[in-house]
């Protein structure tokens, strides 16, 4: 094989590996499915790599190379950012699943992208958000928690819609057409709701206090399910298996089968509970609201307090979206939620349609991003607290309105 052709080779093995990204991949991919979409065999990829970790190093090498790639040096200002990562997202629609799968496998993984842009030459300090790494590479240390919380914020919303536009989501009429980077552009700069429904300080004071949850509000801490989420926070999501669930329980493995018929339905059954929970609570809630408006923001409120109270739900669900064995319609549904509402339209001031259910996801989008990052970077509750108000102000009135915040 000439030096050309082992490249070629590589390269194509590197393309079959990302291309499980261009849809939805929350699993662990094997080099077995790797080598068949590349067209060779298992054994040909240790030809051009040592073993299945210098693969996924090789994967993360070309992908900040390519990030690298659409970002300046130094901090660009709003709206050059939005258009480098569209252009990025547009040019490998593989790479926005890859983020979120690294996002939700590896907590450090903010930090090590801060120092694989340095080596490159990408000085990410000059946005005055951060000022470098822990010593244990494990989080980045912010120096400007506004700013950081307001780019979260710019990320979020841009993957959230990009993948909508991606993934097979049926489009609302003019958004297929809607040039994204345009359509973003005036969500950041003027939000999206008419000034006359936003909401007042004072009504915002009043919905802080219907959305605190009382101990009697919260389901009962099941067993198996504090097991699961466990297991996750000590071995991370690829080490977590039935066998370790049942062992976190000092059970054994053949004992959890008499609760559940297969790992699937034991996995499937816990979350299901606990997330319909949340959301008839979240409908409870929201009936007490005048406005859809009002509504997005007790849900925010609401399901920040949740996730506070019960962390593990966070995590557990993250892990079953990556198994890819979870569908939430089976929650609405047993939660009796309204499909037809979620379906109707929510005002805007943008030119977009957008349904209720769309807006509701972008919410649950913004809300888990904000706790996610509250544990790797240990932020407290009244930051957690701040960080939803001021979000719900930014899908109000927009990030660089002219307006006071």
């Amino acid at each position: 094989m000439t030096h050309s052709q082992d490249k070629n080779t590589k390269t194509r093995i590197l393309d079959a590996a990302f291309s499980f990204y261009s849809e939805p991949c929350f699993t662990n991919i094997s080099l077995s499915a790797i080598a068949q979409r590349a067209g060779i065999t298992k054994a040909g990829i240790f030809r051009h790599f040592k073993n299945k970790e210098t693969l996924l190093d090789a994967m993360r090498s070309r992908y900040f190379d390519d990030v690298r790639a659409v970002i300046s040096g130094h901090a660009e200002a709003f709206p050059e950012l939005l258009t480098q990562i569209v252009a990025l997202i547009r040019g490998h629609e593989e790479y926005m699943f890859y983020t979120l799968y690294q996002y939700i496998a590896d907590p450090s993984f903010e930090a090590r992208m801060f120092v694989e842009l340095k080596k490159r030459g990408a000085d990410l300090k000059s946005y005055g958000i951060c000022s470098g790494v822990t010593e244990d590479g494990s989080r980045i240390i912010i120096q400007n928690r506004g700013e950081y919380f307001k780019l979260l914020y710019e990320i979020a919303t841009t993957i959230y819609f990009l993948n909508n536009r991606t993934c097979g989501h049926s489009p609302t009429e003019g958004e297929d057409t809607a040039d994204p980077v345009e359509w973003l552009n005036k969500v950041f700069r003027s939000g999206i709701s008419d000034p006359s429904k936003r909401l007042t300080s004072e009504r915002r004071g009043e919905i802080d206090v219907l959305c605190a949850l009382r101990a009697e509000e919260m389901p009962s801490v099941d067993p198996f399910f504090d097991a699961l989420s466990e297991v996750i926070r000590k071995k991370g999501f690829p080490g977590t298996t039935i066998e370790s669930i049942a062992g976190e329980l000092g059970l054994a493995k053949s004992s959890l089968y008499t609760y559940f018929k297969n790992k699937d339905e034991l996995i499937v059954t816990l979350v299901e509970r606990e997330l319909v929970h949340l959301v008839t609570i979240l409908k409870q809630k929201a009936e007490m609201t005048r406005s859809v408006d009002e509504r997005g923001y007790i849900i925010m409120r609401t399901m920040l307090e949740y996730y506070l109270q019960r962390p593990s739900v966070v995590s557990v669900t993250a892990w079953l979206r990556m198994r890819g064995s979870f569908m939430f319609d089976s929650v609405l549904d047993k939660a009796e939620i309204n499909i037809v509402e979620l379906l109707k339209q929510k005002e805007t001031t943008i030119g977009m349609p957008m349904t209720r259910q769309k807006y509701y996801g972008w919410l649950h989008i913004l809300v888990t991003t904000i706790f996610c990052q509250s544990l790797v970077n240990g932020f407290s509750l009244e930051d957690c607290s701040s960080a939803i108000t001021v979000y719900y102000t930014y899908i109000q009135k927009g990030v660089y309105s002219d307006e006071e915040i």
